[in-house]
This record gives C-alpha cells, structure tokens and sequence, in this order.
C-alpha cells in the first residue's frame, strides 16, 4: 500500500459528498435560515475533516508500529545467535 498525505478535505467536496441541500423553512426570516445553513454546514465540515484527521493518525501508528516489526522478520538470522 503506498502512502500518501491526502490534501484535507475542502468545504465544498464535504457538502458535495453528502449531498447537501440548504433547509427551507418558509415563514421564517431568511437571515435565520442562513444562519442556521451555515451552523449544520460547520458540524458537519469539522465533524468529517476530524474523523478524517483520526483516520490518519490511526494509519500512522499501525505503519509505525507495523515498521520495525517487518524489518525483523525480513532480516536473515546469524548463525550462532538465538531468535528469541
């Protein structure tokens, strides 16, 4: 698997990927329902890029802790020496 630093996660492919439609509350003033578009677009947009910020961490430390682990069982044992 080759890796890669991804680029984070814009705004705009966030709300493309869920499929984001803004509310339409008719009655209301439209100054509220923009707020309240831009509050839900906020949770969402921080909620993705922090579960994919985890993701990455989480890839990080299996590749590191994976590392020294295949390095020694690549490496051929010295005649003399006992792999404990």
């Amino acid at each position: 698997m080759a890796t890669r630093k991804q680029a984070k996660l814009t705004r705009e492919a966030i709300l493309r990927g869920i499929g984001w439609k803004p509310l339409k509350m008719p009655g209301v003033p439209r100054d509220v329902v923009e707020a309240e578009n831009r509050r839900m677009q906020d949770y969402l947009v921080h909620w993705t890029q922090g579960l994919a910020a985890h993701i990455e961490k989480v890839e990080a430390t299996e590749a590191r802790r994976q590392g020294p682990r295949k390095r020694a069982e690549a490496k051929p044992a010295r005649a003399g020496r006992c792999n404990e």
